[in-house]
C-alpha cells in the first residue's frame, strides 16, 4: 500500500504524510515512520525530500526527546545531501533547524556533534551573506559560529573568532565610510572627511580601484599617486614604482592601521617587492624588507597570553624578593597587583618553582579585589596538586568572603560567582597535578579541568561588583585563614586572572603549555 503511495505522493505529497503517520501517538514515532518511508523512496527524489521535510519537522517539535532529535538530526543530514545547504531559501531553514537541535542537546558529546554542524553551516551562511555584500548579515552568522565553537573549543575556534572579527571590523568601516560620503556631499571642501574616507577604502576595505574617485589634489601628493597605482594590476607597475607602493604600505599603513587590516597590507607590500625584485634582482633594500614581512605574515595568529590578564603569577624563585619585611611574589601581568607571602614555600612545581600551602600559609593580593570589583566577566586558572584528601581543604581563591558576595575557585572544581546561589561544581579527582580553570561570562560560568569543559551552567544575577569587602587570597579563604577545611593542602602553580572570559580553545593552549613544561609566559 506505501509503495502505491509513492506513485501518487507527487500530485498529492499530503495524502502520502497522513497515510505514513496514521495512527501513530507521538511527534518522535511520526517522524520516524516518516524517516522510514523516505528510505524507501531512494528513487523518487522529489518524494523522499518531502517525507525527510516533515520527518525532520516532527522530530523537532519533540525534540526534546533524545528519539525524536535523532531521527530529526539524520533526517535533516539527509536534506543537506539531497538538496544540497547552499540552495536558495534552504541555508536559513537549516541553520534554524540546527540551532533548535543544539539547543536541545544536554549531552557533552550531542552537543559538539550537532554544534560543529551548526558551525559549519553558519561559516557557509557567512559566507554567502558577504558574497552578497550583507555585511550584517555576515558578521551575525560568524558571531554566532564563534560564540559556539569558543564554547565548545572546536578546532578551527582561533580561525572562526578571526573571521568574525574581521568581518564586524568591515561592518562598522563599512558603515563609517557610508556616514564621510554623506559629509563630503554636502561640503566637497571637507579634506580630513576625505583622507578619512580615503584610508577607510584603501587600508580597512583593501579596495584602491575603489578610493581613487574620492581623490582630489587637497588631500596630498602621496595619496594622489600610490593610490592610483595600488588600482592597477601588480604585473603593470615598474620596479621603482613597485618599491615605492611597498615601502609606502609597509612603513605607513601597515604600520598606523588596526590590527585586523595589519595582514591585508603586508600582503599588498610583499606583492609590490616581490614584483619589484622580479624586475630588478639587484635591490638589496627589497631583499631586506621583504624577508622581514615574510617573517611576520608567516607567525601564528594565535592565543596571547596575556591578553586581558589582571593577575599572572608563576612563583618562580626570580619573581620573588624581599621588602619592607615582607616577602612579596611579583604580578607578571603588569597590573600592580604583587601579593604578600604569608608562611607559604618555594618547592618544585610543574613548571619551575611553585607555593606550597597548608593551614594558615597564604598569598595576600591588597590591590586586585578593586580591579575585579570593575570587571564585566573572569578567568581564575592554576595548576593544583592536592596533597590532603580532604575535600574542605581546597580554597585555591577567594575575595570577598561572605555568603552571596564571594568570587571562589576550589581546587577540586568548584565555582562560586558573587550575586549567585549555590556554586559550579565539576569533578577533579585523581592524585597528580591538574589545571583548573573557572569562567564566568557575565551570564555562563563553566568549569574546565585539564583543558576540558566538565560543566556550565547560567548564574543569572552574577556581577563582580558585588564582591565583598575582604581581601583577596590565594591559598585559603579571604578571611577565616586559619579555620579548618577553609585553606589549601597542596600546590598552586602558573596561577592567572584575566578580565575577560578565555575560550575554551585557550584554556586547552594554558593546558598544553604547562603539559610541555612552557608556562604562562611561553611565547606560541
Amino acid at each position: 500500500m506505501l509503495l502505491a503511495s509513492f506513485a501518487m505522493a507527487q500530485s498529492s505529497p499530503d495524502a502520502l504524510v497522513k497515510t505514513v503517520i496514521e495512527g501513530a501517538t507521538t511527534d518522535a514515532e511520526r517522524a520516524k515512520r516518516l524517516y522510514d518511508a523516505a528510505m524507501l523512496a531512494e528513487k523518487q527524489q522529489a518524494t523522499q525530500i518531502a517525507l525527510l521535510e516533515k520527518a525532520a519537522e516532527y522530530g523537532l517539535r519533540s525534540a526534546s526527546v533524545a528519539a525524536a532529535r535523532e531521527t530529526a538530526e539524520k533526517a535533516l543530514d539527509l536534506l543537506a545531501q539531497k538538496t544540497g545547504d547552499k540552495a536558495a531559501g534552504r541555508m536559513g531553514q537549516f541553520v534554524r533547524s540546527y540551532r533548535s537541535l543544539y539547543e536541545r542537546c544536554k549531552a557533552r558529546k550531542d552537543r559538539e556533534r550537532v554544534g560543529g554542524k551548526l558551525v559549519d553551516l553558519l561559516l557557509k551562511a557567512g559566507a554567502a551573506h558577504q558574497a552578497d555584500g550583507d555585511w550584517a548579515q555576515t558578521a551575525t552568522s560568524y558571531r554566532e559560529a564563534n560564540a559556539i565553537a569558543s564554547y565548545l573549543g572546536l578546532p578551527n575556534e582561533a580561525e572562526i573568532a578571526r573571521e568574525y572579527q574581521r568581518a564586524d571590523h568591515i561592518l562598522h568601516v563599512r558603515q563609517r565610510v557610508a556616514r564621510w560620503i554623506d559629509v563630503l556631499k554636502k561640503n566637497a571642501d571637507n579634506t580630513p572627511a576625505r583622507v578619512a574616507l580615503l584610508k577607510a577604502v584603501v587600508v580597512d576595505l583593501d579596495d584602491p580601484a575603489a578610493a581613487a574617485k574620492y581623490l582630489t589634489p587637497e588631500v596630498g601628493e602621496k595619496w594622489c599617486t600610490y593610490v592610483p597605482l595600488a588600482a592597477r594590476p601588480v604585473s603593470e607597475i615598474q620596479a621603482k614604482a613597485c618599491e615605492e607602493l611597498g615601502n609606502w604600505y609597509d612603513q605607513e599603513l601597515a604600520g598606523n592601521c588596526a590590527s585586523v587590516s595589519r595582514r591585508p597590507m603586508l600582503r599588498r607590500a610583499k606583492s609590490y617587492y616581490d614584483r619589484c625584485l622580479k624586475l630588478d634582482p639587484s635591490s638589496l633594500a627589497a631583499k631586506v624588507v621583504l624577508r622581514r614581512i615574510e617573517r611576520e605574515l608567516d607567525k601564528p595568529q594565535g592565543f596571547e597570553p596575556l591578553k586581558g590578564a589582571i593577575l599572572v603569577m608563576t612563583f618562580d624563585q626570580n619573581t620573588i624578593r624581599r621588602a619592607g619585611g615582607h616577602t612579596w611574589v611579583k604580578d607578571l601581568s603588569g597590573g600592580g597587583n604583587h601579593g604578600k607571602i604569608a608562611r607559604a614555600r618555594l618547592v618544585e612545581g610543574k613548571v619551575g618553582q611553585c607555593l606550597s600551602f597548608d593551614e594558615d600559609a597564604h598569598v595576600l593580593l591588597p590591590t586586585l579585589r578593586d580591579n575585579l570589583a570593575r570587571s564585566k566577566a573572569v578567568t581564575l586558572c592554576a595548576w593544583v596538586k592536592k596533597t590532603a584528601p580532604a575535600a574542605g581543604n581546597s580554597f585555591l581563591f577567594d575575595v570577598g568572603f561572605y555568603a552571596g558576595s564571594s568570587l571562589t575557585l576550589l581546587a577540586d572544581a568548584r565555582l562560586q560567582v558573587p550575586g549567585t546561589g549555590s556554586p559550579l561544581q565539576a569533578d577533579c579527582s585523581g592524585p597528580g597535578w591538574h589545571h583548573i580553570a573557572g569562567v564566568w561570562d557575565g551570564k555562563e560560568a563553566t568549569l574546565l579541568v585539564d583543558g576540558v569543559p566538565q560543566a556550565g551552567k547560567p548564574l543569572p544575577g552574577g556581577s563582580l561588583a558585588k564582591v565583598g569587602k575582604e581581601t583577596a587570597r590565594i591559598g585559603c579563604q579571604a578571611k577565616r585563614v586559619q579555620t579548618a577545611g577553609r585553606y589549601m593542602s597542596g600546590l598552586i602553580d602558573e596561577f592567572a586572572i584575566f578580565a575577560r572570559a578565555l575560550s575554551a580553545g585557550e584554556i586547552r593552549e594554558l593546558y598544553r603549555r604547562g603539559q610541555e613544561g612552557k608556562g604562562l609566559l611561553a611565547k606560541p
